[in-house]
């Protein structure tokens, strides 16, 4: 008479929760016929769900965690192998080393009662799956009790990172003076903005606070070779990369240059055959095909010095326009404007606002009349938002008003790609970075991103409208491949990856697609708050891939420590590309967990919530949105504040939404109900109220009615 237990996965950032729960007394059946039964109801249950998610799980009720795993006792000798096999069972149907050992434990100890603390808990009205049991009761071929044995596995809680106190009479008169509530103040206040002026400058960014463009390294140079080309109508050749920064960067410059009459060719290499930047390969298709007297290398070619000299071999001049990480071999061109060198004053601007700096200059040495320069900042903040360079400084100028720009687009392209992504005023940086930009990456990403230039290039809004709908097709079939990638890597995650000991993730695999890799990394970077890279290895062992970094670790700086292993590398903090070989692979892992090691402190590894600012319910509601706005735009280096709120109880049962998400409502000001959504919180278990909530501010529009919401990150019993 074995119980049916339910097994249920559920990921907090850098762990596995892992619930057991004793459900029901069922007679008749072994073990493995009850599970599979209840295996099979979980899966019509919870048909929409990925099958990694959904397999062999029926998760309903309320799981309290009351003791870890892994410390418990060894169990009666009285107990060992009652069930011999399950361990394996187990193990095979869900896998990962946590539940082998939770399964080793079961299998000596059915009872669950030797070290482990047994509670039996009613179902209350704030667990969000009592709706979802009453709804499938009828549906469950055996009884079900409204009480639950339960045990767990001790997951790694994101720490929550109360603000620093700020000066209360400084808060107070910045509030008063800039006419802000409390908690925007407490934010200026706690990211060094005190003076009256430079909130101004903050809140008010203007244009013409943008910098000279000539203090940018070699710019005079640049400027002085692109004219020369224009006067003496030289073919002229912009080499570029696949990615959004890339390919916004190059039809930035073609606008610009085919703006002064000059002949204008772009390239793209295939991310597949060529790989990125200056490839031997990419560069002689490049000149078989357009035969350039200048060359000029977008979004790459910092370190292409073999590339560049080959070039100059031939007499082709070269110009470097990019931001990459410089290594201490620079190549010989004619001129590199990388923000990196110099005094590095400009180092956060990513390529799209170094042609834009390249533009500006060139329009002051050689005026063009009727050439508006601001019309191309819808391109400037589409390429630095998706970028992730962080939004400071004038980067903060252009998104601001390349944002604006783009509701009013003058490029077909662009307004196309708006429309199909269903993106309409006001555009923020989120709507950029999650809607806009992986239609366009998803050309690079599945085969050539010259579908991509060419919607920001076309001035004809037929074609721009079929070239968005192309791209909106590959973006859906970049996602079919993206899914079936993740799986096979959080599989491996699953097996190899320890949160207790290991500082990074290094997977690869033959035949995963090499155009997924960087979005696969940042998800696994995300879910499990490490340093991934995610590489991917043809038939011959070569392999191409992507790595995304957590806070405080440089990507570029981890890998120039094992460089002996690759076969080369670039990028920046936040992001790399890489190619290295399969027979290497082990060591390499090897060394660059060593490096990362040596990089990041413990607490680095640890995921945490750090909150901005309180905010009291009481005062919740709309003027609170228009306030935040002012601090937009949010990216990279200006993060959406993280509010929260404390000791708050519910005033009503969670609703539960398409069975994962909740609906919440919290009483605020004048009785007035706040209301709230918390996307996956049916998948956790809530504590008992009252609680504490950190939330962001958002804008919600149902029905022709905007109101503020709050959208709950997480949720806590009150401190």
């Amino acid at each position: 008479m074995l119980g049916i237990l339910e097994i249920a996965k559920h990921r907090v950032v850098a762990a596995h929760v892992v619930i057991i729960r004793r459900l029901a007394q069922q007679g008749g059946g072994t073990f493995e016929e009850e599970f599979l039964r209840l295996a099979r109801l979980a899966q019509l249950v919870q048909a929409k769900r990925a099958v990694n998610e959904a397999r062999g799980l029926l998760r309903i009720g309320r799981a309290q965690r009351v003791a870890d795993a892994h410390r418990v006792a060894p169990p009666p000798a009285a107990h060992v192998d009652e069930q011999p096999h399950l361990e394996h069972f187990l193990a095979g149907l869900v896998g990962g080393r946590q539940l082998i050992e939770l399964a080793q434990g079961l299998a000596r100890h059915l009872q669950l009662d030797v070290t482990l603390r047994r509670e039996q808990r009613p179902f209350d009205r704030h667990t969000p799956k009592c709706a979802r049991l009453r709804r499938l009761k009828s549906r469950i071929p055996f009884r079900i009790s409204h009480f639950a044995f339960v045990i767990t596995i001790e997951a790694m809680e994101r720490r929550w990172i109360l603000p620093g106190a700020v000066d209360a009479a400084i808060a107070r008169d910045l509030a008063r003076d800039h006419g802000l509530p409390r908690f925007v103040a407490d934010i200026l206040l706690s990211g060094g903005l005190a003076d009256g002026e430079a909130v101004e400058r903050f809140l008010q960014p203007r244009l013409r606070a943008l910098s000279d463009p000539n203090l940018l390294p070699a710019m005079p140079a640049a400027v002085a070779r692109l004219d020369a080309a224009l006067r003496r109508h030289e073919r002229i050749v912009l080499y570029g990369d696949y990615d959004v920064d890339g390919v916004a960067s190059l039809a930035l410059l073609h606008r610009v240059l085919t703006a002064y009459g000059a002949r204008v060719e772009c390239f793209l290499p295939s991310r597949g055959g060529e790989g990125y930047g200056l490839s031997a390969a990419g560069v002689e298709r490049c000149c078989e095909l357009h035969a350039p007297d200048l060359l000029v290398a977008v979004d790459c070619g910092t370190n292409s010095t073999a590339e560049i000299a080959a070039l100059r071999t031939r007499g082709i001049d070269v110009i470097v326009l990019d931001h990459h990480e410089p290594d201490a071999d620079l190549p010989n061109c004619a001129a590199l404007v990388n923000p990196k060198l110099g005094d590095g004053a400009f180092a956060y601007l990513c390529s799209v606002g170094v042609v834009f700096k390249v533009a500006h200059a060139l329009l002051k040495a050689a005026p063009l009349p009727g050439f508006d320069l601001r019309e191309v900042l819808d391109l400037v903040a589409l390429a630095t938002v998706c970028d992730l360079v962080p939004l400071v400084g004038e980067n903060r100028i252009l998104v601001r008003a390349g944002l604006e720009q783009m509701a009013g687009t003058r490029w077909p392209g662009l307004a196309a790609l708006l429309a199909i992504a269903g993106v309409t005023p006001p555009i923020r940086a989120s709507d950029v970075g999650f809607r806009l930009g992986p239609r366009i990456n998803a050309a690079g990403r599945l085969g050539t991103a010259q579908a991509a230039l060419q919607l920001l290039l076309t001035n004809d809004p037929a074609e721009a409208a079929r070239l968005a709908a192309d791209l909106d097709l590959q973006n859906r079939e970049r996602q079919t491949v993206e899914r079936a990638v993740v799986l096979e890597v959080e599989a491996w995650v699953e097996a190899h990856f320890d949160a207790t000991r290991h500082a990074t993730i290094v997977a690869g695999a033959r035949d995963w697609h090499q155009g997924v890799l960087g979005i696969v990394a940042s998800r696994i970077s995300r879910r499990h708050h490490r340093p991934a890279l995610i590489v991917g290895f043809d038939e011959t062992g070569q392999g191409k891939g992507s790595g995304r970094s957590i806070e405080g670790l440089s990507l570029v700086e981890a890998l120039r420590r094992c460089e002996a292993h690759l076969g080369n590398f670039g990028g920046h903090e936040m992001a790399a590309g890489l190619n290295v070989h399969e027979d290497a692979f082990a060591e390499f892992r090897a060394a660059f967990e060593t490096a990362a090691r040596a990089l990041l402190t413990d607490e680095m590894l640890v995921p945490s919530l750090r909150l901005d600012a309180e905010v009291p319910l009481e005062s919740f509601g709309f003027d609170l949105l228009e306030a935040q706005q002012m601090l937009e735009p949010f990216g990279n280096g200006n993060r959406q504040p993280l509010l929260f709120a404390r000791a708050i109880s519910p005033t009503a049962e969670p609703r539960v939404l398409k069975e994962k998400h909740l609906r919440l409502a919290f009483a605020g000001g004048h009785r007035q109900p706040v209301s709230a959504i918390f996307f996956n919180g049916a998948e956790q278990p809530l504590p008992r109220p009252p609680w504490d909530v950190a939330f962001h501010l958002e804008r919600n529009e149902y029905n022709g009615r905007v109101e503020a919401q709050m959208q709950v990150v997480a949720i806590r019993s009150a401190a």
